[in-house]
Formats: structure tokens, C-alpha cells, sequence
């Protein structure tokens, strides 16, 4: 134990530095870890160090500006353009029943309001917005309890609505959702029914609406009467490039947490609009009877977080973790404090422009959390002078780059209360911002679905476009980024449903962007030309084929093994003419299974190298003038080869011999310079460590991948049998060279110590950033394809490629190349099926 003791007058001096930060306890002694603490006489006082709030914008109530201030909302509320003139109005329903539109007009000026009269006898609990006939104006779905969901069409100048019944609905709505489900390009429906399973309907094109649950079913496991369906979220959670869906379940009365009508339930889509319920696979099987769920990436690093805000038992934060799966961060994000209320609503937006999204909760009483851009939030002193907001739209009010909140007042849980709605201004900050608004031509219209990033010096913001969040709400369709300090943005991109991207190049800041959606030309198309134009279309090559101008006229010609082990050769002449064919007899009374073209010798004329499973590998050496072959057998190369290589190791102006071998270390040759070879596995030694027999060796490829001038090599392994993903025989090395051709293996410094069963990979500069990318084909796992960071490393940018859809099969090629000569490589993929992306 320490004591302290002080005179009279260093107490005084004390407590004048203290005050008023003292805390006193009657103890006397203070413990070795108190560092901040002291004792007068019997007394130990202990001082904190205050941390200031952090700082954040207010709100002034501006409903002076609304032509009708004397209504009461309840819960359903709605930001949206609803007369295409690009600013955010306000969709309400007076006592919950009554539709008026608060249209935005100048800047901070008074709203123009229309009343369009009653929707529903019911007070209505949901609301969304979206453009179900593509007429380019906004239409509304509103639902209650029982009566029926109704869709007020808005007609050709958006000036009045036309109210329709969807077919089979009358059901107990709790949230909804205008959404493209089956991915047509036209927007669908879904609405929560507490009472029964979620219904669904389909959308004929031009906004007629049939019932059709088979979109999605949501039927739970194990059996249920599928009720307690509280809130829909339409999200990308595993970036594959589809949208999948959260459902927040909330049974009343139902007090078993093991209940599957109280069970949150995640639907994945395979990309082919085919759903699997994988909650509990991805850590996100919750049964705390969730109110509503919103998806957002808190912590910019590419994917959909997620907030559950739960009754009962406390609200949930979880991090994505960029595989499919989740984590419970609650306490260390600091959102398990202070949630001490019944909420209806719980949104991330990023209110105060700093470049992460912060989290707005409201129901008997609200709370505003800032996002401190390290997974934590800290509480905001109530920024509102209101009474306790129940619910609330967000969208951008008055044009000044900030989010506005539209806030409503119930008495649990819909019906409006007596207190006026409000209206609240931000009133902003420094820090810049950019919101973006799309428009569809292939994809619906509004853009639902789409994502959008951003991508500048903070590395990428995402947003998604969503109609419906929350429990029966819907906010703006604008994606509102605030950039901090940031004054530059290196590009906007925008992935639509319809899998078509665009991008723009560094925008300006602080303005709404409207990016409409702009068809890529066409793919180009292939043709079999094979009987027009090859002089022997009986032929099976297998898998050793060559492509390589083969006498010396500059034309591409096609080397090829008929039944892997007859050689023929097809000479290309004049442009879409009939080839000419040579058989140059049988190479190999077995099959070959490597083929590789370059001239040995040096005369002019190329060479061609053949190997199989312990037949030697082959070298056929052309003539002076191509027209003929002489065999010769590499010495000591009775191996199984797999893919093999001409490249000049060591660099001295002649082709070596680089053979892939499955059951040991791969062999090298070495040449004289006159086309003569010499075995000499030194030439860059390719053990393993921690040691084996080295075997497992699929494919090489040489590259400079590290932009230093020389080559470098990657090698693919594959080893038959080993499921251990970490036995070195299936685990690719990276071999760096330095310049002096000594090469070292550094594939786990550089981010490629991959262990999947790798059959082969390409390097090639997907982006044209100047340095070679790679796409590695795995046979155990998912094919994977690796962004260079230009320093020496690999980051994985698989998941949000593309590439990790639809490669479910056994592949053997993959290959890089501008088919389409748009300026960037394409892939072809081939094997057991062949995908061209």
C-alpha cells in the first residue's frame, strides 16, 4: 500500500486543481494502481480526467417552413423526389390515414403542400416509395392492419395518384419494400405479415402486380405458422453482387427465444434469384425479438455491418468479417449503452459528413450515436428539442449537403399521437460531401439494389439504394457521403442489379451527382469456323494445345496433338482463308500432358517441348526453315509433368527449360545457348519450407510481379490426396527474383501463401495501374483473384469481383486477354464447364 498525506495548503491548491472533478470515499489507504487518487486525513479523494464530448451537428426545428404544421403522423413517414425535380419532399399521412406531400423548393424556403386525400378508413403502419410503372414518378405503398395494401400511382406528371389494391393482401403489413426480386429490372413487393408468412408479389413490367410467395419463400426451419415478421432489409451482406435479405422476427406473446417465429432469418442469393436461409451459418440466427435491422459498413472496409435493435433483451452490433460470417461487437462499440428504451426505428446515416455513418434509434425515446470511425460510437447529448421522437424519414431538405430529420410522434406502436410532427434542419459543418442520385435504364429506375462506392483518400465508402427501411419507413433515395476534410474523390462506382458497372472519375465535390445508368458496348461474339476454314476437323487434342507463329511468316498458327499424341500443325494464311495442315507423326506412344513453344536454337524458327505422366519430356526442333522436326529427349525428364515453361533463368540470352513435376521438385534445364540442355535444378531451386518431397507442382508463370525488371516466378500447387491445407505440397510459393537470378520464396510476405489446391493462375493488370494482378483457379476452395498494391503485396478483392460467381466447376485454364479491345483484360475460364468473364 502507498499513503499520501498533505499540508492544509497543498490540499487547498489541490482541490483548486481538481474541483470539480473530485470524488471522495471514506477509505484511508489507496491501493498501488491508483495513480490518481489522493488522501486528506481519512479521506481518499480520486480525480478522472474529463474527455469532452466529441463534436457533432445540431438540429434547429425549421417546421415554421411546412405549409401544414398542425399533423400528426404516427409512424409511417417518407423522404423522397416525388415530382422529378431532384429534391428530397416529405410523404405523410395525417393520423396516419391521410396523404400530403410537403414538396422542397428553394433552398430554406417554405414547403408547398398537397393533400390528396384519404388512403384508408385504418391508420396505415407502413409506407414505401418507388416507381413500380417506370413512368418516372414516384408511387406510394401504404398497408395497416387488415385492410388491405394500397398503391396510389402517381400518374404521367406526377401531379396527382390513382389508388389500387394488390391482389390478395389483406394481412397484418409491419414493413415493406418496393425491390426487384427476381433481378427482371422492374420492382416487385414485399410485405411483412406478423401474422402469417411475408407475401410477395411479382411486377408484370409495367406495375400490375400478381401474387407469387415463390419469389422468396420465407417459410421458417423448423415448421411454423411463419409469423412475427417485423422488417425487411434488401442487402448485399457477402458482396457476391445479389441482393439478399435480412428479416427481423418479432412474435408477440411468444416468450421462448428457440421459437422460429421469433428468429431472424438471413436469405442468401445464390445469384441464379434462388434463396437459402443461412442465418445460423452466419452468426446471425438472433431470437430477441428484433424490431428492425439496418445493414451499413461502419468501418469502411467494403461490406454491410449490422445494428439489430432488439425488445426485451439488448440491441445487437455485429461486424461483418468479410466471408459470410459476423461478429457480435456490441460492448466494445460502446451501443450497449444507454439503449434503455422500446425503439421502432434504428438508421445509420452519416449526419455529420465525417465519412462514416453514425446511428439514429427512436421509439418511446431516441438516442443519437456518432460513429468515432474505429468500430465505437459515443452518445450525443440530445441534439433535438422535441419531445421523445418515435419515428422518422431522412433525406436532404434544404440542398445544403447535410441530413435533415422529418420526425413523427405515436403512442405505442402506431397510432399518432396528439404532439405536431417536426421538422429539423442540420445545420452542418465544415466538412465536404457528395450525394448521389441514379437513374435506371436496364435496372429499374429508381436504382433499388444498386451499390454505390466511393473511393478517394479514406479508401471506399459503400451505400446501397433501398426502398423501405426500418419498421415501415422510407428515406431518401439519395446516397449521401460525407467526406470529412477530404477535398478530392477519385472516382464513383455504381454497380446496378443488372450487373452492368459505371464509373466516373473524380468528381466534384459538394454536389448532387445524378449518374444514370449507361450500357457497355457489346461483348463480342465467337463463331465456330472450324469446318470452313481447318484442313482436319477429325481431331481430339485434349488439353495440349498451342497457338504460336510457327513459320516464321508472322501469322498465329495452331499447334495441336491429335489424340495427345499426334502432331499436326494448322498454318494460318490470308485472312479467313482455309489453313494449311502438316502432320508430323507421332510424338509419344502415350498422352502428352504439357505443351510449350519457343526457338531453342536460335535459328528463326520455333521449337516445340512435349511432355506427359513418365514418357520424357520431348524437345522437337524445327529446320533452318520450319518445315520439318527432329525429336530429342531432355535428359534425365522421365517425370510427370504438368505445365511447363521456355524462359532464360539466369538471363543470358538463351531459353531454359522449366518443367513442372506432380510426384517431386520440379526440374530445370539449362541451355548451352545453341538449343542443347543440360539438367540443372539450381537455376532456381524450388524446395519447400517446412521440407517435403516437393512434389505437388501444377503450373508456373513468370513475371515481374514486383516492377524491378526482372522475372519473377509463381508456381501453383496441387497435390492429389492432401486435404491439409496448410501441407507445404498444396501450398503455392512465390519465388522473388533480385537481379542476380537468385530467387527466394516469399509468397507469405507478399500475401499469396495460399493453400486451396491452386491448378494454375495468371498474372495480368486487371486495372491498369502498371503493375500485374492475379487470378489463381482453386480446386478445394473458391478461385480467388488478388489486387497488387504495388509495394510488393497482394490484397484479395475477390468478394465484389465477380469472379467469385458461378466458377462451380473443375477448371484447368485460366487466362487473361482483351478479347473485346476495350483497354482491359478479360478472363476465360475452361475446364469441365468455361465461363468468359
Amino acid at each position: 500500500m502507498n499513503y499520501f498525506y498533505f499540508q492544509k495548503s497543498i490540499a487547498i491548491l489541490l482541490c483548486v486543481i481538481f474541483i470539480p472533478t473530485l470524488h471522495a470515499t471514506v477509505l484511508g489507504v489507496i491501493p498501488e494502481t491508483a495513480t490518481n487518487d489522493f488522501v486528506l486525513g481519512e479521506t481518499l479523494f480520486s480525480w478522472e480526467e474529463q474527455v469532452p464530448p466529441p463534436t457533432f451537428v445540431t438540429f434547429t426545428d425549421q417546421s415554421a417552413l411546412l405549409q401544414n404544421t398542425n399533423f400528426h403522423s404516427g409512424v409511417a413517414i417518407g423522404i423522397a423526389d416525388m415530382n422529378g425535380d431532384g429534391k428530397d419532399d416529405i410523404i405523410r399521412l395525417d393520423n396516419a390515414r391521410i396523404l400530403n406531400i410537403e414538396y422542397q423548393n428553394a433552398p430554406n424556403a417554405a414547403f408547398s403542400n398537397t393533400n390528396f386525400g384519404s388512403v384508408s378508413s385504418s391508420n396505415q403502419w407502413s409506407l414505401c416509395i418507388g416507381d413500380a410503372d417506370g413512368n418516372g414518378y414516384n408511387d406510394i405503398l401504404t398497408g395497416g392492419s387488415y385492410d388491405n395494401i394500397k398503391l396510389q400511382k402517381a400518374n404521367g406528371s406526377g401531379t396527382s395518384y390513382t389508388t389500387t389494391t394488390l391482389p390478395s393482401s389483406n394481412i397484418f403489413i409491419q414493413g415493406s419494400n418496393f425491390v426487384d426480386i427476381n433481378n427482371d429490372g422492374s420492382l416487385d413487393i414485399f410485405a411483412c405479415h406478423d401474422d402469417a408468412e411475408s407475401r410477395k408479389w411479382e411486377n408484370d413490367g409495367n406495375g400490375n402486380y400478381t401474387l407469387n410467395n415463390n419469389l422468396i419463400p420465407t417459410i421458417t426451419v423448423p415448421a411454423s405458422d411463419n409469423s412475427g415478421n417485423y422488417a425487411s432489409i434488401w442487402t448485399d451482406y457477402d458482396n457476391d453482387g445479389d441482393l439478399d435479405m435480412y428479416l427481423s422476427k418479432c412474435r408477440g406473446g411468444v416468450s421462448d427465444p428457440t421459437d422460429p417465429r421469433r428468429i431472424n432469418q438471413l436469405f442468401r442469393n445464390d445469384g441464379n434469384n434462388t434463396f437459402t436461409e443461412v442465418a445460423g451459418a452466419a452468426g446471425l440466427k438472433i431470437g430477441d425479438q428484433t424490431w428492425s435491422a439496418d445493414f451499413a459498413d461502419i468501418d469502411n472496409d467494403g461490406d454491410m455491418d449490422v445494428f439489430m435493435l432488439n425488445h426485451y433483451t439488448p440491441s445487437l452490433m455485429f461486424e461483418n468479417n468479410g466471408d459470410g460470417t459476423f461478429t457480435d461487437i456490441t460492448t466494445a462499440s460502446g451501443l450497449d449503452q444507454n439503449m434503455n428504451l422500446f425503439g421502432i426505428q434504428g438508421i445509420f446515416r452519416d449526419f455529420d459528413n465525417d465519412g462514416f455513418v453514425d446511428l439514429i434509434v427512436t421509439g418511446t425515446q431516441h438516442r443519437m450515436f456518432k460513429n468515432n470511425g474505429d468500430q465505437t460510437f459515443t452518445e450525443i447529448a440530445n441534439p433535438f428539442t422535441s419531445n421523445w421522437i418515435e419515428s422518422l424519414a431522412i433525406g436532404d431538405l434544404n440542398g445544403d449537403g447535410f441530413l435533415d430529420i422529418y420526425a413523427g410522434y405515436a403512442n405505442l406502436f402506431t397510432t399518432p399521437s396528439a404532439i405536431d410532427d417536426q421538422l429539423f434542419m442540420n445545420q452542418g459543418n465544415a466538412n465536404n460531401w457528395i450525394d448521389i442520385d441514379l437513374k435506371g435504364t436496364v435496372s429499374n429506375i429508381n436504382g433499388i439494389g444498386a451499390r454505390v462506392e466511393l473511393h478517394g483518400s479514406w479508401g471506399i465508402q459503400i451505400r446501397e439504394v433501398r426502398s423501405g427501411e426500418g419498421y415501415g419507413i422510407h428515406n431518401s433515395f439519395h446516397q449521401h457521403f460525407g467526406l470529412g476534410t477530404a477535398s478530392q474523390i477519385t472516382k464513383v462506382v455504381v454497380k446496378w442489379t443488372s450487373g452492368i458497372v459505371n464509373e466516373i472519375n473524380n468528381p466534384s465535390i459538394n454536389q448532387v451527382l445524378t449518374i444514370v445508368e449507361s450500357t457497355p458496348p457489346p461483348f463480342v461474339s465467337f463463331t465456330d469456323e472450324s469446318s470452313a476454314l481447318l484442313q482436319t476437323t477429325n481431331f481430339y487434342s485434349g488439353i495440349v494445345i498451342g497457338i504460336s507463329d510457327m513459320n516464321s511468316d508472322g501469322k498465329d498458327d495452331i499447334v495441336r496433338l491429335n489424340n495427345a499424341q499426334t502432331l499436326n500443325i494448322e498454318y494460318q494464311n490470308a485472312p479467313n482463308a482455309m489453313f494449311s495442315n502438316s502432320n508430323f507423326g507421332n510424338v509419344s506412344g502415350s498422352n502428352e500432358w504439357s505443351l510449350c513453344i519457343g526457338d531453342a536454337d536460335q535459328n528463326g524458327y520455333n521449337d516445340i517441348l512435349v511432355g506427359g505422366a513418365y514418357d520424357d519430356i520431348k524437345l522437337l526442333k524445327a529446320n533452318s526453315d520450319g518445315t520439318s522436326y527432329t525429336t530429342s529427349i531432355l535428359p534425365s525428364s522421365n517425370i510427370f509433368i504438368q505445365g511447363s515453361n521456355f524462359v532464360d533463368i539466369n538471363n543470358d540470352g538463351a531459353l531454359d527449360i522449366f518443367a513442372c513435376h506432380d510426384d517431386a521438385e520440379s526440374r530445370k534445364w539449362e541451355n548451352d545457348g545453341n538449343g542443347n540442355y543440360t539438367l540443372n535444378n539450381n537455376l532456381i531451386p524450388t524446395i519447400t519450407v517446412p521440407a517435403s518431397d516437393n512434389s505437388g507442382n501444377y503450373a508456373s508463370i513468370w513475371t515481374d510481379y514486383d516492377n524491378d525488371g526482372d522475372l519473377d516466378m509463381y508456381l501453383s500447387k496441387c497435390r492429389g490426396g492432401v486435404t491439409d491445407p496448410t501441407d507445404p505440397r498444396r501450398i503455392n510459393q512465390l519465388f522473388q527474383n533480385d537481379g542476380n537470378n537468385n530467387f527466394t520464396e516469399v509468397a507469405g510476405a507478399a500475401g499469396l501463401k495460399v493453400g486451396d489446391q491452386t491448378w494454375t493462375s495468371d498474372f495480368a493488370d486487371i486495372d491498369n495501374d502498371g503493375d500485374m494482378d492475379v487470378f489463381m483457379l482453386n480446386h478445394s476452395a473458391q478461385s480467388l483473384i488478388f489486387e497488387n498494391n504495388g509495394d510488393g503485396t497482394f490484397t484479395d478483392i475477390t468478394i465484389g469481383s465477380g469472379f467469385e460467381q458461378n466458377i462451380n466447376f473443375f477448371g484447368r485454364q485460366s487466362l487473361f486477354r482483351d478479347f473485346d479491345n476495350d483497354g482491359f483484360v478479360d478472363l476465360v475460364v475452361a475446364g469441365t464447364q468455361h465461363r468468359m468473364f
